[in-house]
């Protein structure tokens, strides 16, 4: 496990590429990931945001992990904000947006993703971890499957007639709960 750098960048983009959804391969399912650029991602790397494994000296996969007061989540803030107040959530500054974890397809079911989720959770073991799912128009079962193995809840719905040129979009909102001892 490595804090993600500017020269990884390149290699996590194209991680995130490989895995993300293609209407043309199938429709209705998919791994579904956020388009970033290349920098993005150093700029994540910058902030301190992402984190890599690497299984000898190919990068297995990455995660993003950004603090939810972190004015870079100001928008998500607000479109979750009548979702979240029906939570019983910590301290906010206790909480953070899984926004993307991905392995590269060749070390799928490898444990990457599994071990930057634990290394997050021993470093930060009193954080709560928020995950949004994309559910609809095209479900994100592997995503789903992946984070309710983990030990994530569905806490919420949220729901848009457009977003992110998605027509009748629903996500699910997931929870990973703090533990108080570790």
């Amino acid at each position: 496990m490595l804090p993600g750098t500017a020269a990884h960048a390149p290699a996590v983009f194209k991680i995130a590429e490989l895995q993300k959804y293609s209407p043309e391969k199938n429709p209705k399912a998919g791994y579904l990931i956020s388009k970033y650029s290349i920098d993005t991602y150093s700029h994540y790397a910058e902030q301190g945001f992402l984190t890599v494994v690497q299984k000898g000296s190919a990068l297995a996969g990455f995660s993003v992990v950004i603090p939810w007061m972190n004015p870079e989540l100001e928008s998500s803030r607000d479109r979750l904000k009548p979702f979240l107040s029906e939570l019983t959530l910590p301290d906010v500054m206790q909480i953070v947006l899984l926004d993307q974890i991905a392995s590269h397809p060749d070390m799928a079911r490898s444990g990457a993703g599994t071990s930057l989720l634990q290394n997050f959770r021993r470093h930060y073991p009193r954080h709560t971890i928020l995950s949004a799912i994309m559910e609809s128009p095209v479900s994100n079962a592997a995503s789903i499957s992946w984070h309710l193995k983990q030990g994530f809840l569905r806490v919420a719905t949220f729901s848009a007639q457009e977003f992110c040129g998605f027509q009748n979009y629903q996500s699910g909102l997931y929870r990973f709960l703090a533990t108080t001892s570790e």
